[in-house]
């Protein structure tokens, strides 16, 4: 990721709600200014890639042995899907992964992921559940 140090900037006297989704700026609203005001410097990340993603995805799957393991078209879509954030992009992964080594499955691909990606979260299991 491309990483920028800034400064803080003062807050403004206003304390409207314009551009306050994203976090550096959520600091300048009226609520959060005593909590901005006490940090120093901030990161501010980028997101990677196309490119960038894809050759991470390919690393990964070189250093593990498996250049195979996903189709074209499945390291495409999680690629797209990741939005330029690595943790997204293994999130996805390792879910595919898992759920293959369930099914005993030698590749991951498009199928496996509409099935994995598309179905509604599961609250989790409690113990008498289990």
């Amino acid at each position: 990721m491309t990483t920028t140090m800034t400064t803080p900037p003062s807050p403004p006297a206003h304390s409207g709600r314009t551009k306050a989704h994203r976090h550096p700026d959520r600091f300048r609203l009226r609520e959060l200014q005593a909590l901005g005001s006490r940090i120093r410097s901030r990161l501010v990340l980028q997101p990677y890639s196309r490119d960038d993603m894809s050759a991470f995805l390919r690393h990964f799957l070189d250093r593990a042995t498996v250049p195979h393991l996903t189709t074209e078209v499945l390291h495409g879509a999680l690629v797209d899907h990741s939005a330029g954030n690595p943790r997204i992009l293994t999130s996805m992964a390792a879910e595919l992964l898992d759920m293959a080594a369930r099914r005993n499955l030698p590749q991951l691909d498009e199928k496996l992921s509409f099935e994995v990606h598309s179905r509604s979260p599961q609250p989790p299991r409690t113990r008498r559940q289990a």
